[in-house]
């Protein structure tokens, strides 16, 4: 069977999810930043360094609050958090919920990502966080059209992201109110 065919199941990271979780992360961000952030900062990315974050950050959050995993057979091709959104101009946290999704290129166009999506988001408004958001760098067409495509809009908010040597500019989408 094809890696990304089957169905989808949909379920709470947990820290055996770790490994997966930083596979992914990093083959995720390889292909899609490729073009966008130089070689050599996406050839820097250490899996081992995501996985002890991912193990960390799993064992510390409640477990409605750790990221969702889309497995198939058992086997982990994408996954989506959420955090706290961004510092707001005047300090403090401006309120939002950060949504982050990141789907093995392998599965890409499967609609794996726009599960993960629709369901972080059923979860948190269950939650009381209705005011989510994501950042896409301007020149991500792939992103962008994601996010036009599940009805998200870019709100004019940009920011400068530092990456070791390297900064990427990024505009705010928000999901739809």
């Amino acid at each position: 069977m094809a890696p990304c065919s089957g169905a989808v199941h949909l379920r709470r990271a947990t820290e055996d999810d770790a490994p997966a979780l930083a596979r992914i992360q990093v083959l995720a961000s390889r292909a899609a930043f490729a073009g966008l952030l130089p070689d050599e900062l996406l050839a820097d990315v250490v899996e081992a360094d995501h996985e002890r974050a991912w193990r960390r950050e799993i064992a510390l959050l409640p477990e409605e609050l750790r990221p969702t995993v889309a497995d198939i057979e058992g086997r982990p091709v994408g996954f989506i958090g959420a955090t706290p959104g961004d510092v707001a101009p005047e300090g403090g946290r401006d309120g939002s919920t950060e949504l982050t999704v990141f789907v093995d290129p392998e599965c890409w166009s499967h609609g794996i990502a726009r599960r993960l999506v629709e369901h972080q988001i059923r979860l948190l408004h269950r939650l009381g966080r209705t005011d989510l958001s994501t950042w896409i760098m301007p020149d991500d067409a792939r992103a962008r059209a994601f996010c036009e495509a599940i009805g998200w809009h870019a709100d004019g908010t940009r920011r400068t992201r530092k990456m070791g040597a390297a900064s990427a500019e990024e505009e705010r989408y928000r999901a739809p109110g």
